[in-house]
């Protein structure tokens, strides 16, 4: 009976571990390097957020947590799939990083691909100078 368990919670955690997407986190610089390999930008932030800071060219504005912090899971990742059908890697960014590697770890089981987390976020890309413009 040890044994059945013992294998019953290894092949569990095998599987979960096979059915979850990679989450790494990236630098401008990759950033950079991830969209001109055709990988898609998601911008999480609000559309006050947006307009304050400007936006990277190529990124998809689809707003996660709204402004009381409340989401729908499953209106946004229809979205998403709406650009990325294949469910193949994105990029995802927020103000800090703080809100995109959240959302990475929530929306993992639903790619198969690696999910690409932008580490330090919109500040970092205007603190460096990089381009951004009007929403």
């Amino acid at each position: 009976m040890k044994k059945l368990l013992i294998i019953i919670i290894t092949l569990t955690l095998f599987v979960h571990k096979t059915l979850s997407a990679e989450i790494i986190e990236v630098n401008n610089d990759k950033i950079k390097e991830l969209t001109l390999s055709g990988i898609p930008i998601i911008d999480i932030r609000t559309k006050n957020e947006w307009n304050t800071t400007g936006v990277i060219q190529s990124s998809n504005l689809i707003t996660f947590f709204d402004n009381n912090g409340k989401y729908d899971l499953s209106k946004w990742l229809a979205q998403i799939k709406l650009i990325n059908p294949d469910s193949k890697s994105i990029i995802l960014i927020c103000r800090s990083g703080r809100r995109s590697h959240l959302v990475a770890k929530m929306i993992n089981q639903n790619f198969d691909s690696p999910i690409y987390d932008a580490t330090g976020g919109m500040n970092s890309w205007v603190k460096s100078k990089l381009k951004v413009i009007k929403p």
